[in-house]
């Protein structure tokens, strides 16, 4: 597996949410923390957003399986 680096704005694309969720879930320390590059910009580790995601709680909606809504949890 290949170490990808992603800005707030991929993070938001990839997890179909508002850049502003994202920030609100790092702030409640629900989301992992990104690292700092040397020129000052925030990154997220592909594999710290991959855990996220594989650690969310799946629900049942009329029979089918998704992903819970994290605000929730």
């Amino acid at each position: 597996m290949e170490l990808r680096l992603y800005s707030l704005a991929n993070v938001a694309t990839i997890l179909d949410a508002d850049e502003q969720d994202v920030l609100d879930w790092l702030a409640a320390g629900r989301f992992p923390s990104p690292i700092r590059l040397p020129n000052g910009e925030q990154r997220w580790k592909s594999y710290d957003l991959e855990a996220w995601i594989l650690e969310l709680p799946v629900v049942h909606h009329g029979g089918k399986l998704s992903s819970q809504d994290h605000q929730a949890a």
